[in-house]
């Protein structure tokens, strides 16, 4: 009788689970994951995971949630384009980590974009059309 008994148990307290109530003042938002192919950032191009991604990793800059033609440092410290647009120099937070704990250096930023060209993924194409050439210098 226990043997037949235990797993209608369990049933039950997961069906539980089904009928939670939302707290207040919390928005939950329900979305298909069925499309997405990758999370890696250098793969990443269906709608899913372009929206998912984000949470995952941290940025270099993103626009300013209260003001989307603003652009805010996450990882960057300061970023300037020389008079061309042709070269973009980034400096980094001195203070900037992976979720490691391992401090996030220039030569990491430059290896994360070199492998999105060399996969030759979706995510690559504005980093080709840009003309994107890995260099770097010693932090001033």
């Amino acid at each position: 009788m226990t043997k037949k008994l235990l797993p209608l148990l369990l049933l039950s307290a997961l069906s539980a689970a089904a009928h939670a109530a939302t707290p207040p003042n919390t928005l939950v938002v329900a979305q298909g994951l069925d499309d997405i192919v990758s999370l890696d950032p250098a793969e990443a191009n269906e709608l899913s995971s372009i929206q998912t991604v984000p949470s995952l990793y941290q940025r270099l800059v993103q626009p300013d949630r209260n003001n989307p033609e603003k652009i805010v440092p996450i990882l960057a410290e300061s970023w300037q384009a020389d008079p061309a647009a042709k070269t973009l120099t980034i400096k980094l937070k001195p203070d900037a980590k992976f979720a490691s704990g391992n401090p996030l250096r220039p030569e990491d930023v430059i290896f994360s974009y070199t492998r999105a060209v060399t996969l030759n993924k979706s995510p690559a194409f504005i980093l080709n059309v840009l003309g994107w050439q890995p260099t770097t210098s010693p932090a001033s």
